[in-house]
């Protein structure tokens, strides 16, 4: 993994994201520091890439585990160890924080469905609810206990719409887990 881009020196290596099917911006955020530092880039028709904004200080937190772009690419989300809240960027102008989506204790992994509309965070919470889902509005939709640890990064939407949260003993941090195997739109844990 590089941990130079563009000029930009990374102290690990950089955690990106992009929007499915659009890929017109990518958004890298350095892991591990805090507060964590984020930046977006336009992805031009030849792969060369401009930055366009970066975060500042003021309206990030601490330690970045995950982030997701909407399929627009106008909005990245991150959940990092502070706030206790997933947190919202437009990423024309990443020192705006917009809508924080409540998880309480330690957000580690977030994904969007694929059409954008919802918001899973993950939350590795031993006494609490670890899985959160809102509408991409805002409102919260339901959450639940895993049982276990959530590990980060850990999350997917399966094609036929259910969330697959990947629990204990999965990938490391940084990692994706693997696809998930739907069935029958019930929660299942793990990856193929």
């Amino acid at each position: 993994m590089a941990t130079r881009l563009t000029g930009i020196s990374f102290f690990t290596p950089p955690l990106p994201a992009t929007a499915p099917r659009t890929s017109k911006v990518l958004f890298v955020g350095q892991q591990g520091l805090s507060p964590w530092t984020g930046y977006s880039f336009a992805i031009g028709a030849n792969g060369t890439l401009t930055e366009v904004s970066r975060t500042d200080h003021a309206s990030v937190g601490s330690d970045l585990w995950d982030a997701a772009l909407d399929p627009t690419d106008e909005t990245v989300y991150t959940a990092s160890g502070t706030p206790y809240a997933a947190q919202s960027f437009v990423t024309a102008d990443l020192t705006k924080a917009g809508r924080t989506y409540d998880t309480g204790t330690g957000p580690n992994a977030i994904e969007l469905n694929p059409g954008g509309t919802r918001l899973a965070v993950g939350s590795d919470a031993p006494y609490e609810p670890d899985v959160f889902v809102f509408a991409a509005t805002g409102t919260a939709m339901t959450r639940f206990e895993l049982g276990t640890g959530l590990q980060p990064g850990a999350l997917a939407w399966a094609p036929d719409g259910p969330c697959r949260p990947g629990a204990g003993g999965g990938p490391p941090h940084g990692v994706r887990p693997g696809p998930m195997i739907p069935l029958s739109g019930s929660i299942r844990w793990g990856h193929t």
